[in-house]
C-alpha cells in the first residue's frame, strides 16, 4: 500500500438510518457525517495523595451536513414534531455507516438508540446553496461487518 493513501469521505459517507417508527429515513444531499465518541471522564483523588483517572464510555454523538436538495430533512423532522403533539411515543432510531476500506473490503458500524435532531433547517441567502446540521446522539456503537 503506498505511504500516502488513506480514506477520503466519501469512502464512509455510505449511511442508512432507519427509525422505529417511521421506518428508513432518506436524508437527500448529504455532504458530510461526523461521529465523536463520548465519555464520562472520572477523577478520583486517593488519600495516598495519588490521582487516578478513567474514561467510562458515555454514547457517540455527531452530525449530518446536507445541502437541502429537497424537503426529506424537514418532512422527518415534522412527523416526528407532530407525532410528539398527537402524544405518540418517541421513536429512535439506527445508524448503519458503511466504509469502503482502501483495500475494498467493506465495514460497517451500527449506531443504536440514536435520537437526532434538525439544529439548522436552512440559511436561505440569495444565490447560495442552503446548508442543513442534523444532530445525533446514540447508545452505542457496534461493528456488525
Amino acid at each position: 500500500m503506498a505511504a500516502n493513501t488513506f480514506n477520503i469521505g466519501r469512502d464512509g459517507l455510505q449511511l442508512t438510518t432507519f427509525d422505529a417508527t417511521l421506518g428508513q429515513v432518506q436524508f437527500n444531499g448529504l455532504t458530510g457525517f461526523t461521529a465523536k465518541p463520548r465519555y464520562k471522564k472520572l477523577e478520583s483523588e486517593g488519600a495516598d495523595g495519588v490521582t487516578r483517572f478513567r474514561n467510562v464510555p458515555n454514547g457517540h454523538e455527531g452530525t449530518f451536513e446536507i445541502d437541502r436538495v429537497d424537503s426529506s430533512a424537514e418532512a422527518y423532522f415534522a412527523q416526528k414534531e407532530s407525532n410528539f403533539f398527537a402524544q405518540y411515543p418517541p421513536s429512535q432510531s439506527t445508524i448503519t455507516q458503511t466504509v469502503t476500506e482502501l483495500d475494498g473490503t467493506v465495514t460497517q458500524w451500527q449506531y443504536t438508540n440514536v435520537e437526532m435532531a434538525l439544529e439548522n433547517a436552512g440559511d436561505w441567502k440569495a444565490l447560495d446553496k442552503v446548508p442543513l446540521q442534523v444532530s445525533w446522539s446514540a447508545s452505542k456503537k457496534i461493528q456488525v461487518a
